[in-house]
């Protein structure tokens, strides 16, 4: 790095960014350029841009000094349809919703523009002696503090962190590991199986229009509901398997429930018991549920992520305001919210969004830049004008590519990376249990498990093509000899896993039953109520233009 004082400007960005690229950052004296894969002047021009591309060497330059202002705010930033942006950003639009200092940045005759701001170039890219020239008006995100980085690198300033990212990219692509392809799932908290319909939500009308559409919506089910299966709905979800399924959403379904301060046995009690209740609903139903939470209303203590994973909990879905909460203290915290999925307490964390969220488009892109599913999330009220929501974000989200709809346990299934050398295959898994195929011609498997620290440990299961596991009990990412072409199961298995029915059971309050039940027929009779109000507000409009009329005849 290059420019004034540029390791105190941004020390603490370019540290992060050293734990998520394999890339060292050195600041450097003007003119010394030796041993260098690749040079980013901070405080640049053209010249010193030149100096460094005519050895041959890629160059970022921050023209952020230079260059006119342009009231950013509420301005549009256009993605040019340039090779150097992967396929899902190209041509697209995004809006700043924060006021950031961009500067414009001219292009010249053989440059191209890759992103513009309200018609001004901001993101230019030329080539000189076979090296890439990135030219940006955009300031850096600086970290301070208990900052993450991911409150800088979101939806409100996408634009600051995409071209050093892709710049970083482009300049380790050798070393690069290879992402799943884009997943996605629609959820929405709080629907059972008592009835065909849960408040706006028509199961039926769903399937179809999730097949129409090219969609998958998930329904994060209370344990709690388990007592009761209708047949018909149960049918219907078996045969549309494809476009609905379930997940876990809490367990009684009470405020903050599994945010609160546990003991180490009561989160275990209050985990198993929501699976016990799972398992009962799966035999009763035949509809196989996901193991990923949901929590309730947001919050998950650690004490309680460590019960889950204890007792066979996949994963669980949380907002990133939830998250960031979660690692406030944590001395990773700055790079959180980035990776496929975060693990905290040993429990494998995947972030979604809100459905109705007005910048949907740019979390949808952050989403899939960063190789993370793809998860809106709602409830019952998300549908209460009809699935046009549901067409739009799907719409969009098709537009991006090859976007598989998944089932969550599909989707934290298919939570890892691959990288190839000759006959062995590298896997970094972000999740706990995975499946893949095996590529042909390859014959060796090494697994990495990014969660665990230097020096610990955790058994590792595997089988191919549904033969029995084999286990290691102390796995160090030495080569594992598999078979070209099999199917893999891979299963990282935490410390103290311990089978639900083995931990004692709890009784549910009576209030806690009283509250669901409550809240359930508030739910089914939305819809009913929303009409009669409808009718009532618009018989109320009705009668006060015919006073109106009345009164002007008069």
């Amino acid at each position: 790095m290059f420019g004034a004082q540029p390791m105190e400007d941004s020390g603490a960005l370019f540290g992060l960014l050293e734990s998520l690229f394999p890339v060292r950052f050195e600041s450097r004296s003007n003119n010394d350029y030796d041993s260098l894969a690749g040079v980013v002047l901070m405080h640049g021009d053209r010249d010193a841009a030149n100096q460094v591309s005519d050895l041959g060497l890629p160059v970022f330059v921050v023209l952020h000094d230079e260059g006119t202002r342009i009231p950013s705010e509420g301005a549009k930033v256009t993605l040019t349809h340039n090779s150097v942006l992967p396929r899902p950003m190209r041509g697209q639009t995004l809006e700043v919703r924060e006021s950031l200092d961009v500067a414009i940045v001219a292009a010249r005759t053989d440059e191209v523009v890759v992103a513009a701001m309200q018609g001004e170039p901001i993101w230019v890219l030329g080539w000189r002696g076979g090296a890439a020239r990135h030219f940006v008006g955009t300031p850096l995100p600086a970290l301070a503090g208990k900052d993450f980085l991911y409150e800088h690198v979101n939806d409100k300033q996408f634009i600051c962190f995409l071209p050093l990212i892709q710049f970083l990219r482009d300049l380790t692509a050798a070393d690069a590991w290879t992402p799943p392809p884009i997943r996605a799932s629609f959820i929405f908290d709080d629907p059972n199986l008592h009835w065909k319909r849960y408040g706006h939500v028509d199961y039926r009308e769903m399937a179809r229009h999730a097949e129409k559409h090219n969609y998958h919506a998930a329904f994060a089910t209370v344990p709690l509901d388990a007592w009761f299966v209708h047949r018909d709905t149960a049918d219907l979800f078996r045969e549309n398997k494809g476009r609905l399924s379930l997940l876990v959403h809490g367990n009684n379904h009470v405020r903050s429930e599994l945010g609160r301060s546990f003991s180490e046995e009561d989160a275990l009690a209050l985990a198993a018991q929501a699976l016990r209740r799972i398992a009962w609903l799966e035999r009763r139903s035949g509809v196989e549920v996901s193991y990923v939470m949901a929590p309730p209303h947001g919050p998950c203590s650690e004490a309680m992520m460590r019960g889950m994973v204890r007792v066979g909990f996949e994963a669980a879905c949380i907002s990133q305001g939830w998250l960031r909460e979660l690692r406030r203290e944590s001395d990773c915290r700055s790079r959180i919210g980035l990776a496929m999925s975060e693990n905290v307490a040993g429990l494998h964390l995947i972030p979604r969004f809100g459905m109705s969220s007005r910048n949907f488009r740019t979390r949808i892109l952050l989403a899939a830049y960063l190789d993370q599913p793809v998860i809106p999330a709602g409830h019952h009220e998300d549908a209460a004008n009809g699935l046009e929501l549901l067409e739009q974000l799907a719409s969009f989200l098709n537009t991006l590519g090859d976007v598989h709809w998944m089932d969550m346990k599909s989707i934290v299934r298919s939570n890892f990376s691959m990288r190839r050398e000759k006959e062995v295959l590298y896997v970094k898994m972000f999740s706990r249990i995975i499946r893949l195929k095996v590529p042909e011609e390859v014959k060796q498997l090494c697994i990495e498990r990014p969660w665990l620290n230097a020096g610990a440990a955790e058994r590792l299961r595997w089988r191919e093509d549904q033969t029995d596991f084999k286990v290691i009990d102390s796995y160090g990412e030495e080569p594992i000899a598999i078979k070209s072409g099999a199917e893999l199961e891979i299963t990282s298995v935490c410390s103290g896993l311990i089978h639900p029915d083995n931990v004692p059971g709890l009784s549910p309050p009576l209030w806690a039953i009283a509250r669901r039940q409550f809240c359930e027929v508030r739910d089914r009779l939305s819809p009913a109520v929303g009409r009669l109000l409808g009718s009532s507000m618009a018989k109320a409009k009705s009668d006060r233009l015919a006073l109106s009329e009345l009164r002007q005849r008069q």
